[in-house]
């Protein structure tokens, strides 16, 4: 069963790469942009994407959600992106046995000829050398033997030097994972955004508002039921009033005294 990340560091802006460094608009370009109507970026080992499903090199967690901030590192500071994973069985597993512990992002700087950065990939690995700065230089000044090159889904995307992550998972509840659903269903790409999305995203938008529409009648219904009982508490008021302020019908007026009770047996 899957489970939902807290948000985590995944770059920093500054970090060397191979031979290129993450700028501070690229953090902010890709929590903007990111959404999984457009393309969702998967988790795997060392950059390596596997063929098979059974792949040790498989997938390991989808990002559900990107934000930028800024941090204060080493008395500076920098903007971060921070990630938010569905992570899966063995990504789970894998993390309980305390194995993989850094991570590398593979970021696009021009997605889909927007002229902005984009989030395509996250790779673990437990050795940082494979994914550290120095190789990374070095394949970017030696393309012949790059040994990144065949990982890249674009030739023109950078990979970040691998760091030490701290990936916690929190208890998922089904009306927060549903409002995360209707929220990016409400905020669709414009130009990336398939028909088959806009299909949902009219789909959402008409309940959304026939609960509105329900929400309104129940509101009026109950505005309606207030002024009845307050009509009702105001007559039964009045009625009480009344009936305090008259004599009992069914108790006879006492007869007047017209003498002694002796001279009114001997008449």
């Amino acid at each position: 069963m899957s489970k939902k990340s807290k948000f985590y560091r995944v770059a920093v802006a500054g970090a060397t790469t191979d031979g290129r460094t993450i700028e501070p608009e690229w953090i902010q370009q890709m929590a903007k942009n990111y959404s999984q109507n457009t393309y969702t970026a998967l988790a795997n080992i060392e950059h390596i994407r596997g063929f098979t499903p059974d792949s040790t090199f498989g997938n390991y967690a989808k990002v559900i959600g990107l934000k930028a901030q800024e941090d204060e590192i080493a008395g500076q500071k920098k903007w971060a992106l921070y990630a938010q994973l569905e992570a899966f069985d063995n990504l789970i597993e894998m993390h309980s046995k305390n194995q993989k512990l850094f991570n590398s992002i593979e970021v696009n700087p021009n997605f889909a000829d927007t002229n902005e950065a984009y989030l395509v990939g996250i790779a673990f690995t437990d050795t940082p050398a494979s994914l550290g700065t120095q190789i990374m230089e070095f394949a970017s000044k030696n393309p012949d033997v790059n040994p990144f090159t065949s990982k890249k889904q674009h030739k023109d995307n950078l990979f970040t030097a691998a760091e030490e992550i701290a990936l916690e998972f929190e208890e998922e509840s089904p009306v927060s994972n549903l409002f995360s659903k209707v929220i990016d269903w409400l905020n669709p790409k414009q130009e990336e955004q398939s028909q088959k999305n806009t299909g949902q995203f009219n789909e959402i938008a008409k309940s959304v508002e026939e609960i509105a529409k329900t929400f309104g009648n129940t509101v009026k219904e109950q505005n309606d039921l207030k002024e009845k009982y307050s009509k009702l508490q105001n007559d039964f008021n009045e009625l009480k009033n009344k009936l305090q302020g008259e004599e009992n019908p069914r108790t006879p007026p006492a007869p007047e005294n017209t003498g002694n009770f002796s001279e009114q047996i001997e008449c």
